[in-house]
Formats: structure tokens, C-alpha cells, sequence
């Protein structure tokens, strides 16, 4: 959705700047028809719309290389959310239903909170409370067995 308001942005401005230059330029040269001709113009015309199309595709280009990359880093976010997830099953009883608690409540909080704030362009909110939530749901090393350290330390990870 995003991403194809600022496409529509980017191209309908380009086409208004090109409608205006292209306006502007048979304004300026109506007497001279030699300088604009049917061909698709000067020499100097047509080296100005070759650059123009040159940075209007850039910009593209841009844009879209920033919206994958902001969308591999989602997917490798919940990725995550979702192998802590499966971890958390390997824990002993009492922590690991702490641990999948505070795994959804820090997904909500990325959801509701960050996700927003992206959005709006607004600075994100500089709270971690989810995130310490998860750190004090891990048992502690000389609480767990063997394994739930083991999968602490994972979790850590």
C-alpha cells in the first residue's frame, strides 16, 4: 500500500514537471519552430529528457531497493519470533509458557507500536519493555537443567 502511494507520487510528479517544463519550453521558443521541431526536437531538448528519464529512474530504482530491503528485514524479524517460539516448547514447564508469552507480547508491541511509528515516519518509541519481558522470562542458569540452558543460552542468541 505504501509502496504504491509513493510510486503514484513519484511518477504523477514527474508528469507534471514534464508537462510544465514541456509547456514552459513551447512558451519560450514560439516564434523560433526551428528549435522545436516534430522530429522530437532540438539536440539539446532531447539531451535534457534523456537525463530527465535517467534520474526519474533512479529515484525509482531506489525506492524499490529500499522496500525489499526493509521487507527482508520484517521477514527475518518474524522468522526469528517464530524459531524463539518452537525453542520455548524445549524448556522446562513453568518457563516456557513465560517465554511464549513475552515472545507474543514483543510481537504485538513490534505490531502496534514500531509498525506505526514506521509508518507515519515518526521516531520509533525507545521502549524495550517487551524486549527485557523475554530476557527475564529465561531461566536462569542455575534454575534450568541442562537442556532449558542450553536453550536459554539459544534463545540469547
Amino acid at each position: 500500500m505504501q509502496l504504491a502511494r509513493v510510486l503514484i507520487e513519484v511518477v504523477g510528479g514527474s508528469l507534471a514537471v514534464g508537462a510544465v517544463l514541456t509547456t514552459g519550453v513551447r512558451r519560450l521558443f514560439r516564434g523560433r519552430t526551428h528549435l522545436l521541431t516534430n522530429e522530437g526536437g532540438s539536440p539539446a531538448l532531447r539531451a535534457i529528457t534523456a537525463t530527465y528519464a535517467l534520474l526519474l529512474a533512479f529515484v525509482l530504482a531506489t525506492s524499490l531497493q529500499s522496500f525489499q530491503s526493509a521487507r527482508s528485514q520484517v521477514v527475518s524479524e518474524a522468522d526469528t519470533v517464530v524459531s524463539l517460539g518452537n525453542l520455548a516448547h524445549l524448556l522446562p514447564a513453568p518457563a516456557d509458557q513465560r517465554v511464549q508469552r513475552a515472545l507474543a507480547c514483543y510481537a504485538d508491541t513490534v505490531v502496534t507500536s514500531e509498525f506505526p511509528a514506521m509508518r507515519a515516519g515518526t521516531l520509533l518509541p525507545d521502549d524495550d519493555k517487551a524486549l527485557q519481558q523475554l530476557y527475564r522470562a529465561l531461566p536462569e542458569p542455575g534454575q534450568a537443567s541442562t537442556v532449558g540452558t542450553g536453550v536459554a543460552g539459544a534463545v540469547l542468541q
